[in-house]
């Protein structure tokens, strides 16, 4: 007889790795390329969901590495599985609101739409908290730009709203950002609904972008372009 159970995803041998572990590693590889950042890291909590513990920490994992491309500092991970009956979404998005409204970190940071409260009324709270704390959400899955809009609109009504803003790859002021026309990297300056104005690196000339040609920096593209100097 054919069972019908869902078998378990396995763990790769890098999610079994601790978090410490993986820092270790990175800065181990850091010192080792000799590079060390002219700038602050930006810092963001983690908030990630799944039905197991298993798919929780792989998801945990994937926004690990994000956090590592972008050069983010990662100040907490909430990581939680529905399976757990010891606590309950509510109060894990209290723990990652938290970070926010002490100032410890000024982005959320998971893996795709589906970990929001899937109940549009507690998903706009969520939001509108996060606006009130100057955050902002950022999704793992940016090249689902599609696919993550149909979510969004299905979850609040319109991406043209005040929530569109503080979706996805769109940087705040202070950032380092990526002009997609011509993948020029500069430090967004001034932020307005018809373009954001992008200086280059050192000091090396201002311009202006179209809000939707703009994403945020990658680590290795501020090394290239001199924002991540040598030590």
């Amino acid at each position: 007889m054919v069972g019908n159970q869902r078998a378990k995803p396995q763990l790769t041998k890098s999610a079994r790795r601790s978090s410490g572990d993986h820092a270790r590693r990175r800065n181990l590889v850091d010192a080792a390329s000799g590079f060390t950042s002219s700038v602050e890291q930006f810092r963001c909590v983690i908030y990630v969901r799944g039905l197991t513990v298993a798919d929780a920490l792989l998801a945990h994992q994937e926004c690990e590495d994000c956090a590592y491309a972008l050069g983010w500092h990662v100040v907490a991970a909430v990581v939680w599985a529905e399976e757990q009956p010891s606590t309950t979404e509510e109060a894990e998005l209290e723990r990652a609101l938290g970070y926010l409204s002490r100032r410890e970190a000024k982005a959320v940071l998971t893996v795709h739409p589906s970990m929001l409260p899937r109940c549009k009324a507690e998903c706009r709270t969520f939001m509108a908290s996060i606006e009130a704390n100057n955050g902002f959400v950022h999704f793992r899955r940016s090249a689902e730009a599609e696919d993550e809009s149909r979510i969004l609109d299905e979850l609040h009504g319109s991406a043209q709203g005040p929530l569109a803003g503080m979706v996805s790859m769109v940087p705040r002021e202070g950032n380092w950002a990526v002009d997609t026309r011509d993948n020029r990297v500069g430090q967004v300056m001034k932020k307005r609904w018809s373009s954001i104005r992008l200086c280059a690196p050192n000091s090396g000339g201002e311009w202006e972008c179209p809000p939707d040609k703009v994403r945020i920096a990658t680590k290795a593209e501020l090394q290239e372009a001199g924002a991540w100097r040598d030590a």
